[in-house]
Formats: structure tokens, C-alpha cells, sequence
């Protein structure tokens, strides 16, 4: 799973980049596009709704919608904060709906996380120690709070399904509708 996440960080941030500043919203709809039909299949998993679904569903929902209204903070970013907005942007991307992104976007680090992807590779072929040593800095902290994030959450996330998988599932279809 890392390794597929990386590998697509590597090879996919700089198209990224360039379709959201070239073709934001065809790209955006695209991504609507899957949110949503992601969105529509869950739904239609959930068997037998009953009045108490919805509230689940709509209390999600949301919070969902909250977290996508967050301004993004102003903070200063250093080595501990970089780990920590990760470890809270891993946790997201357990949660389908939820966009690591997003959370990148809310904590104000999205641009310095891609400037680190690109930067990352550009200075293993012009080696500068001192840029080595800042840009693998903020790698090995970001990517230990992706492990970090992921081994936590990942195990919440399947303690909750153990505890009630129905409204586990309602919770986090809620989240994909926001």
C-alpha cells in the first residue's frame, strides 16, 4: 500500500498539478464524478433503512461538509507539524469522502507537500547536501506520519466495524455524500 501510494505521489503529482491549473474544472467535475458515484453504490448497500439510518447519514453528512467549509491555518510549518498534518491526512484517506488532500489544503501545507514530492527527485540529480538534508527531512517526516496515521486509524476504524458495522457504514457513507 505505501509503495503504490508513493509511486503515484512520484509519477502523478506533477500531472496533477498541471491539470488543476490548466483544466480545474474538468478536472474537478471528474473527481466529483467518482465521489459521487461512490457516493450512490454505498447507499444502495445499505438494506433495510430505517428513521434512525438517516440521522447517522445526516449527522456525517454534515460534518463532512464542515470539514470541506475550514479555512486553511496560517501556521508556520516545521518538522513536528509536517508529521502531525500528515498522520491526520493519512487518517483521512482511510475514510472514503474524506480527501487527504483536503486536509493538506485545511492545515495550509498542501503547496509545501507537492513542492517536497518535486523537490525530492529534482535533487538527487542536482545534489546540493544542504537542500538534500531539508527536502529528505520533510520526507521522512511526512511519510512517518502517513505510517503512523494509517497504523492508528486504520485499526479505529476496524475496532468500529467490529462495534457496529451498520452504523459504522452509515457513518461513513455520510461522509462520502458531504
Amino acid at each position: 500500500l505505501f509503495l503504490g501510494i508513493i509511486t503515484g505521489v512520484f509519477f502523478l503529482s506533477g500531472i496533477l498539478i498541471y491539470l488543476f491549473k490548466h483544466h480545474p474544472i474538468p478536472i474537478s467535475a471528474f473527481i466529483f464524478g467518482i465521489i459521487f458515484a461512490t457516493f450512490l453504490s454505498f447507499i444502495r448497500l445499505i438494506k433495510n433503512k430505517r428513521i434512525g439510518d438517516y440521522i447517522y447519514l445526516l449527522v456525517s453528512l454534515i460534518v463532512s461538509i464542515s470539514i470541506t467549509q475550514l479555512n486553511s491555518f496560517s501556521i508556520e510549518s516545521n518538522l513536528i507539524y509536517l508529521f502531525f498534518c500528515s498522520a491526520i491526512a493519512a487518517s483521512a484517506m482511510i475514510l472514503p469522502g474524506i480527501s487527504g488532500a483536503m486536509i493538506f489544503l485545511i492545515f495550509g501545507i498542501y503547496n509545501e507537500i507537492l513542492s517536497v514530492v518535486q523537490n525530492s527527485v529534482k535533487i538527487l540529480f542536482n545534489f546540493n547536501i544542504e537542500d538534500f538534508i531539508s527536502i529528505y527531512s520533510k520526507v521522512i517526516s511526512i511519510s512517518l506520519g502517513i505510517i503512523f496515521g494509517l497504523k492508528v486509524f486504520s485499526r479505529f476504524v476496524v475496532w468500529l466495524f467490529n462495534y457496529n458495522k451498520r452504523k459504522t457504514w452509515l457513518i461513513l457513507t455520510g461522509l462520502v455524500g458531504g
